[in-house]
Formats: structure tokens, C-alpha cells, sequence
């Protein structure tokens, strides 16, 4: 049996970015609570005409270039804004860079879906022995009733990519992914099965009623969810890779509040300073977040041959999951 490792990382980053002052204009917010209660200076946002298939193509392809392999025999891409419900994101990534006619299919499961794509790659990995190309790719600043929710505030659009490819030497060491139901973050369509059904236009009703499509989102609900369970989920990696918190030399977690990354920064005792950090300059990313920050601890040399690297992640579901890796 091959061992799985990450062998290429990308990332794409809109060039638009849109400021808390520009906020002010169209939100009842500020700056200044924007800093303190979650940390954002400015949101990568993207642009007109571009989608969700586009950025997650681009953060691929540098993904491939680094890796240097040329035998992908799948594509997840985890999105929760994709272009259209079907065909699947992954499906036109495959397709733009040319991989042939392998498998590819979009996955859903909150912020946690790269996590969770990263677990499914995993297992591919290592009972074929060939490459997986895992996308997280999504635009959620798109999603919001933006004149009526100051959540709103929190999301930026991008897109990260890594290849996980067959390995002599364990590259990740352990993982570990769970859920708890929870509707505090909802994309609501009402729950009505005759919203758009024949039945309703066979009743002799002339034209479609008008639905909800716009995120809903309890803060509060999530971060005392994600500090319920994200901890715990740390713990239980740690332990079955045999490794103590000091053992770990990147921390990657995911990033949508400044003061939860901290928390989650002090239970592994972890400096917070040495995280790389998207959510100021970007929003919060989503499933594109830990794929972007791994790209960043690249760039900056903080990642390197060796380094243990811990990662974890918690989204709408409620999904929450962490994994440890060893970089080669």
C-alpha cells in the first residue's frame, strides 16, 4: 500500500479587494467593529464575469506545475458556491486543464469540505496508487443579502488547490472528520417541495413564486460549535499520529474569526503570530482557506522538508475535522 503526500500546492486570489470603509456605504457596520469583532481589513472579491470553475482552474494548474506529476486519476473540487448545480465544478476543471476523461465531483460539507476532500484523496492515494487533484474553490461574498446582514462582512472569494500523490514515506500522518447537525448557517431555499413543482403550475398558477436564496448565519452558534469540537478533533489527530502540540511546527487552522483562531492557536499552544494570515487581507476563504494557507507558509519558508504540519477546519453542517502531515 503507497502512503499519501501533498507533492504540488496553488492558489488564486481575485485582484479586487473591497475595504471595510467601502462596507460602510451599503452595511449599518464600521471599521472599527469589523477589526475587533472579526478581524478583517479588506475581502478579495470576485470579479464580474469570472466563476467559481475559472479560480478554481487557475489554483490547479500552479498546484500540477509544482508537483510535477502527470498521473492524476481524479478530481474533488469542494465548493459551496459552485457556477451550477450540475455539471460539477470538478468536472469543468478536469476539462480546462486537459486531465482526460478521469473521475471528477464536487463536494459539499461546509468550510470543513477541503478537509473532507482531502480524507476521500487520501483513500484513493493509497489503495490505487495514483495522484489526486483536491480544489477548494468559493465565492461566498456572493451569497449574501448584502444591504441586510452583517455577516456578510466576514466572507472573500479564492480559490486553493493541492495533489496528493502516492508516496514510500507517510506524508499524512493522521486524520480525523465529523459533523453535528446544526442550521446555524443555511443557504435557505424555503422548504416547500411545490416552490417550482408541476403540481403548483397544474394548480393554474401562471409563474414561479418568489424564493429565498440568501445565506443565513448565526455567528455565535458556530463559534461555540467550532470550539466544542475543533479542539477535541486536534487532540484526537495528535494522538494517533503519536505527536504532542510541541511537536508541530505550522499551524494552519481555518480562519473566519480572529479571536477563534486564537483560541484554537492556545489550546495547541501555538504562536499566533506564526500563522500565515488570509483572513485580514482576504476574508474568510472557505473551502479555499487551509489550501491558500499552505500555499503562503510555502512562499514565506515558515513550511519546509520535515516540518509537521497540523490542520483544521469546522464549517455549516455543523462539520468540523483536523489532520496532521509531515511536508516532504
Amino acid at each position: 500500500m503507497a502512503f499519501a503526500r501533498i507533492t504540488g500546492v496553488g492558489k488564486y486570489i481575485p485582484e479586487r479587494h473591497v475595504t471595510n470603509a467601502e462596507l460602510e456605504t451599503i452595511i449599518d457596520t464600521n471599521d472599527a467593529w469589523i477589526s475587533e469583532n472579526i478581524g478583517l481589513k479588506t475581502r478579495s472579491v470576485i470579479a464580474p464575469g469570472e466563476t467559481i470553475a475559472d479560480m478554481g482552474t487557475r489554483a490547479a494548474a500552479e498546484a500540477l506545475a509544482n508537483s510535477r506529476r502527470d498521473d492524476i486519476g481524479l478530481v474533488i473540487c469542494a465548493t459551496n458556491s459552485p457556477d451550477v448545480l450540475y455539471p460539477a465544478t470538478a468536472c469543468r476543471i478536469a476539462a480546462d486543464l486537459g486531465l482526460g476523461h478521469i473521475p471528477a465531483y464536487d463536494l459539499q460539507a461546509g468550510c470543513t469540505g477541503f478537509l473532507y476532500a482531502l480524507a476521500q484523496a487520501r483513500a484513493v492515494v493509497e489503495t490505487q496508487a495514483k495522484s489526486v487533484l483536491v480544489v477548494g474553490s468559493d465565492a461566498l461574498s456572493t451569497g449574501f443579502l448584502w444591504k441586510g446582514d452583517r455577516n456578510a462582512v466576514l466572507f472573500g472569494d479564492g480559490a486553493g488547490a493541492v495533489v496528493l500523490s502516492p508516496s514510500e514515506k507517510p506524508g499524512i500522518l493522521a486524520m480525523h472528520i465529523g459533523a453535528e447537525y446544526s442550521d446555524a448557517i443555511t443557504l435557505k431555499t424555503p422548504a416547500d417541495s411545490a416552490l417550482n413543482s408541476p403540481l403548483y403550475y397544474l394548480a393554474g398558477e401562471s409563474g414561479r413564486r418568489p424564493g429565498d436564496y440568501y445565506t443565513k448565519m448565526n455567528g455565535r452558534a458556530i463559534m461555540k460549535l467550532s470550539l466544542a469540537h475543533v479542539p477535541k478533533a486536534i487532540d484526537t489527530v495528535l494522538e494517533h499520529a503519536g505527536l504532542a502540540a510541541s511537536d508541530i511546527d505550522v499551524f494552519l487552522p481555518h480562519q473566519t474569526n480572529k479571536h477563534v483562531i486564537r483560541k484554537l492557536a492556545d489550546h495547541v499552544g501555538f504562536p499566533h503570530e506564526k500563522i500565515p494570515d488570509v483572513l485580514s487581507r482576504h476574508g474568510s476563504l472557505s473551502t479555499a482557506v487551509i489550501p491558500v494557507s499552505f500555499s503562503l507558509a510555502l512562499e514565506s519558508g515558515l513550511l519546509r522538508s520535515g516540518s509537521r504540519v497540523l490542520l483544521c477546519a469546522y464549517g455549516a453542517g455543523f462539520t468540523f475535522g483536523a489532520a496532521v502531515l509531515e511536508h516532504r
